[in-house]
């Protein structure tokens, strides 16, 4: 399944260069995808009907998807996004090492 995971997500990234950036855009591209292919429409589910579903349509979370993007993006530089993207994702980063550190009752 991950390897699939793996597959289609790169295939969004090559195609759809604005889910580099984005990765609800990413999620909401693969989960249609993946709909589709069972005859479903992303359009036609609740909300509340695919968080409590979801698995039963076989697909993965947003967490995944996202770790997903991460590693391609490790491996291949073309499907990165832009320096500002990834200079404001590093700063996240580093705002929940922060708060981690904080939670933990930790100082530096």
């Amino acid at each position: 399944m991950l390897n699939e995971l793996e597959k289609d997500v790169k295939q969004i990234l090559k195609n759809i260069p604005a889910s580099r950036a984005s990765d609800d855009l990413l999620y909401v591209t693969l989960i249609e995808k993946r709909l589709a292919g069972l005859g479903r429409s992303l359009e036609r589910i609740s909300a509340k009907d695919y968080l409590l579903h979801y698995r039963n349509y076989n697909l993965p979370t947003i967490e995944s998807v996202g770790r997903c993007r991460r590693k391609l993006q490790e491996k291949d530089e073309t499907l990165k996004p832009s320096e500002k993207v990834q200079l404001h994702r590093k700063e996240m980063q580093n705002s929940y090492v922060k708060y981690a550190i904080g939670s933990l009752g930790l100082t530096f």
